[in-house]
């Protein structure tokens, strides 16, 4: 039995769910004729043409049984007429069909009429929508959507404010900061920060391992170093409080006084001096002060060379 081989065309478009089938078969070439031969035909190939009579080969429409088909399909192959098969039958039926195969007629099935169109037949024309582009051709035109929307679940009749969570120390219903203020309320960290101090002092003298006791050693500078940024920052106080007094007690004066920062910054510095006098360390703190100041001096020097 000789199976013809062709293409199969899918209508995923109909309503109706209808797989429809075209066969077609491949005809063989003519031989080539010589070109003399063809030129000069000789007399008994007229006298045979004219004595033929058409023929029609109607094997495709035939409604013989099985034996007759596959007599009349080889016959019209070997002849080299061309066949077409049309079949319109509904998914149901075309499954059924393909159930009631053998395993190796719906192999040679699937090499005929290849992969994608055999899916097709057994599980059906996947129709899935497709989902149109909305995107602008131009930035300044209106955004095109669809009509089609859902109903939301949870639909806003009254639109709500939008709840902002926000910490409350940045908040200004919380008031200005004021560091004077924040200082008197938390002073009591100090006396905390200078026992801890004190604990770290007496951990480094009873630490034998080097590395832990470099690692100690750096945060008690780190605490020394606060301390002493907290001092000056308590002196700056302590001078605003002096200053205000000052200012307090002579405003019924045509001419109040009032100092700017420069003024500020030389009694602050008066101050300093005296501490750093009294500790004996002001020699070592004006040395650092001149090396600094020559190091910024050579950068402002022209390059030689």
């Amino acid at each position: 039995m000789m199976r013809k081989k062709g293409k199969v065309k899918a209508d995923a478009g109909s309503k109706r769910g209808i797989l429809q089938t075209v066969i077609t078969t491949k005809t063989k070439p003519p031989k080539r004729v010589k070109a003399k031969e063809a030129a000069q035909p000789s007399a008994s190939e007229d006298e045979e043409f004219a004595d033929a009579e058409p023929t029609v080969d109607f094997s495709h429409r035939s409604d013989a049984d099985g034996a007759d088909n596959e007599l009349n399909s080889e016959a019209s192959e070997a002849s080299g007429d061309d066949d077409f098969e049309l079949e319109d039958k509904p998914e149901g039926e075309i499954r059924n069909d393909l159930a009631s195969m053998s395993f190796e007629e719906l192999h040679a099935l699937k090499e005929k009429i290849g992969l994608k169109m055999y899916k097709e037949a057994v599980f059906g024309v996947d129709r899935k929508k497709s989902k149109k582009n909305f995107k602008r051709d131009n930035k300044n035109r209106p955004r095109e959507q669809s009509a089609k929307h859902q109903v939301p679940v949870y639909r806003e009749v009254f639109q709500v404010k939008k709840k902002v969570h926000q910490d409350p120390r940045f908040s200004s219903r919380a008031g200005d900061f004021d560091e004077r203020v924040f200082r008197e309320t938390y002073s009591f960290v100090q006396d905390i920060k200078a026992k801890e101090r004190e604990e770290l002092a007496e951990m480094i003298r009873n630490e034998k391992d080097p590395s832990r006791r470099k690692t100690l050693r750096g945060l008690l500078q780190k605490m020394q170093n606060q301390e002493a940024s907290e001092r000056i920052k308590s002196k700056k106080v302590e001078l605003e409080k002096q200053y205000h007094k000052f200012l307090v007690g002579h405003k019924g004066d045509n001419k109040p006084l009032y100092l700017n920062k420069t003024e500020k910054r030389k009694i602050e510095l008066a101050e300093r001096f005296k501490e750093l006098k009294k500790a004996g360390k002001l020699e070592k703190y004006l040395e650092k002060k001149r090396k600094k100041n020559v190091r910024k001096e050579r950068k402002l020097l022209p390059a030689l060379g």
